[in-house]
């Protein structure tokens, strides 16, 4: 619960308080704020390399793509073929973790149909059938590249097939012109990137897809899953499902990152006094939670209010006298010099039908200094009443400027005879 006692200084606006959720209440000058809130967990967020430049695979070449070749990597000669998974031990690498789970290992298993895996999780019975993400049903545990249907050709002349590689602490897995199985001359380069360890600094994706040299179009290329999937298949982040957009050149990472709880803003209108001009008004508002044990926090705002070198009051606002007819009345009004620096006011009087006068100014008034203002009217009729305004403008500033209202009313007599009888 927030608790918010609006300062001296400061007069609440009726109707003006709001909250973007929770309920908010005001009560006399306290205002106050309760509701529940969801604590974030971590999560996989995506995104491209159109939108951040860091989104590429390590030692990249092209792009966000990093081409092993150019590294003196090849495929290797014993992964190729049709439904196969293989598994690979990057063993220099620090055990992989993945969705804030420890693999319990180095070991990642990949195969032609364009996803990798991780232990326990299984390629499932029809791993050529791509799913949405995520989905309970096998295979889990998944890094989907471009999730396929796809068949692995060896050839070392023409460098096709699948390269494997580990740096520091990630591995990569590179795909060399997989092939999509209903069309072999339907090919794309593509590569997963991952490093083992959470790395929450800006830009430090964990996992890095990419792509290159893709010779596959419409409607085979929109054909396809791209996201990553945890252990259970009841938590992923999906790129795409059968509306793949990919290009050469292009990297679509995920960030392991914990979001943060989406704010509630507070809102409220309070008006300043004339009587925290030249002071300081500090607003401090107390937060506490349900949880045991949990102790009282405030913050605290400050605000330097401006002395005015001109201001001034008219007092009472409103004034109201009963007279008899034709009769002279005064009403008597305080003007207070509320600036910073002496001042003479200009008196005007308006909307009046009887007779009404009042002195052309006041002052000069030094700063805090208060006179007496006689307006003086003359009644008309009984029964009848009238109300002037009354203005006061300050010589120094003729934009600071009082009003007050004067009503006169004039009372109806009547004169009872006694009856006599003889």
């Amino acid at each position: 619960m927030l608790t918010d006692t609006i300062p001296a200084g400061l007069t609440y606006v009726s109707g003006t308080l709001t909250a973007t959720s929770g309920v908010a209440s005001i009560t006399g000058n306290t205002i106050t704020w309760s509701d529940t809130m969801i604590a974030s967990a971590r999560r996989y967020e995506m995104t491209t390399s159109a939108d951040d430049a860091a989104c590429a695979a390590p030692f990249a070449t092209d792009g966000a793509y990093a081409d092993l070749q150019a590294f003196s990597i090849f495929p290797d000669s014993g992964v190729s073929g049709d439904t196969v998974a293989y598994s690979v031990n990057f063993t220099t690498i620090p055990d992989i973790e993945y969705f804030g789970v420890d693999t319990g290992g180095k070991l990642v298993n990949f195969t032609d149909d364009g996803f990798a895996y991780f232990d326990p999780g299984t390629p499932g019975a029809i791993p050529w059938v791509n799913l949405a993400i995520p989905d309970p049903s096998e295979p889990n545990n998944l890094l989907a590249v471009d999730w396929r249907d796809g068949f692995i050709t060896y050839d070392a002349g023409t460098n096709r097939g699948v390269s494997l590689a580990s740096f520091g602490t990630g591995w990569l897995i590179e795909y060399d012109d997989l092939e999509d199985f209903n069309d072999s001359n339907s090919t794309l380069d593509m590569e997963v990137a991952m490093y083992s360890a959470v790395d929450d600094a800006p830009g430090a994706y964990e996992v890095i897809y990419a792509y290159d040299n893709i010779s596959m179009t419409a409607p085979l290329l929109l054909v396809g899953t791209i996201g990553v999937e945890n252990a259970g298949g009841t938590a992923g982040t999906q790129y795409a499902y059968d509306n793949v957009v990919i290009t050469d050149g292009m990297g679509i990472c995920f960030d392991w990152t914990l979001p943060a709880t989406p704010p509630v803003t507070i809102t409220f209108q309070a008006t300043m006094d004339v009587s925290a001009t030249g002071s300081t008004i500090t607003n401090t508002v107390d937060h506490t939670v349900d949880n045991p044990s949990s102790l009282l926090a405030s913050a605290s705002a400050a605000v330097d209010v401006e002395a005015l070198p001109y201001g001034v009051e008219l007092a009472p606002s409103t004034q109201a006298l009963t007279t008899t007819a034709g009769s002279v009345v005064t009403h008597t009004l305080t003007v207070t010099n509320t600036g910073t620096t002496n001042d003479t006011f200009t008196v005007t009087v308006t909307g009046y039908a009887f007779t009404t006068t009042a002195p052309a100014t006041v002052g000069p008034l030094g700063p805090g200094a208060s006179t007496t203002v006689d307006v003086v009217v003359t009644a008309g009729a009984a029964g009848s009443n009238d109300t002037a305004t009354i203005t006061v403008i300050s010589q120094g500033d003729g934009t600071t400027s009082a009003n007050a209202t004067v009503t006169t009313y004039v009372a109806i007599y009547k004169l009872y005879l006694p009856i006599i009888q003889r």
